[in-house]
C-alpha cells in the first residue's frame, strides 16, 4: 500500500512539472526580427533637371566700379545685398536679355533703402533699361508709405548712362539736422550720388 501511494505521488509531481513546463512554454513570445535599416535606393529615372542659375553676371569694369565706389563710400556704403535675375526683374522691370552683366545690391535692412545698380546693356536695350530705371525713380518718389527719414533721399536718386552702362544710383547718409530746407537736403544726397556716378564715369572712360 505505502508503494502504490509512493508511486501515485511521484506520478503527480511529474505531471505537475509537465503542466508548469507546457504553461511557460505558451506564454513565450516569438523573437522579434528587427528589419535591416537598409534600403536599396533605387536608381533615378529620367533626366534630373539642374537649377537654374539666376546670379547677376559681372564683368572686369563693374568689378573695378564696385571696388572705387565701395571704398570711396567706406562706411556708408550699406547696399550689400545682391539681388538676382529674377529680383531685378520682380522690383526694377529690368528683362535679363537686356544685359550681359551687371551689379545690383540693396540694403539688408528694409528700413534703409540705399541701391547701387549698373548695366551692361546688350545690343538694342539701353532705351529698356533707362526707361525701367527711371520709372522705378518715379515710383519710389511718389510713394507715400515711405519713412519719413527716406523721403528726400529718393528725391536724390540718379539715373544715368555713360556708354553701353545704366546706373541706378542712391546711396549715402545725410544729417538732415544741419540743413533747414527740404531742397538742400535733397541737393545733399543728390551730391553724394553724382560723386559715385563719376568715380564710376572715370574707370569706364578708361577702358
Amino acid at each position: 500500500m505505502r508503494y502504490r501511494r509512493f508511486i501515485g505521488l511521484c506520478l503527480t509531481i511529474v505531471l505537475a512539472m509537465t503542466g508548469c513546463k507546457n504553461v511557460g512554454n505558451e506564454n513565450e513570445q516569438e523573437p522579434t526580427v528587427t528589419p535591416s535599416p537598409f534600403v536599396e535606393s533605387e536608381e533615378p529615372t529620367g533626366d534630373v533637371a539642374e537649377e537654374e542659375d539666376t546670379s547677376i553676371p559681372s564683368n572686369a569694369t563693374l568689378d573695378e566700379v564696385k571696388n572705387a565706389v565701395v571704398k570711396q563710400m567706406s562706411d556708408d556704403y550699406i547696399a550689400n545685398m545682391p539681388y538676382d535675375s529674377v529680383t531685378v526683374k520682380e522690383i526694377f522691370g529690368i528683362e535679363p536679355e537686356w544685359y550681359d552683366a551687371g551689379i545690383a545690391e540693396g540694403p539688408m535692412m528694409s528700413t534703409n533703402i540705399d541701391k547701387f545698380l549698373v548695366f551692361h546693356a546688350t545690343e538694342g536695350n539701353l532705351a529698356n533699361i533707362q526707361n525701367a530705371l527711371n520709372t522705378y525713380r518715379n515710383t519710389i518718389i511718389a510713394d507715400t508709405m515711405q519713412y519719413p527719414m527716406n523721403v528726400l533721399k529718393t528725391q536724390g536718386a540718379l539715373v544715368e548712362t555713360i556708354g553701353d552702362y545704366v546706373f541706378f544710383v542712391m546711396l549715402g547718409f545725410v544729417d538732415n539736422t544741419v540743413y533747414e530746407k527740404d531742397e538742400d537736403i535733397i541737393a545733399a544726397h543728390t551730391a553724394i550720388n553724382q560723386a559715385v556716378i563719376e568715380t564710376a564715369r572715370e574707370i569706364i572712360a578708361q577702358r
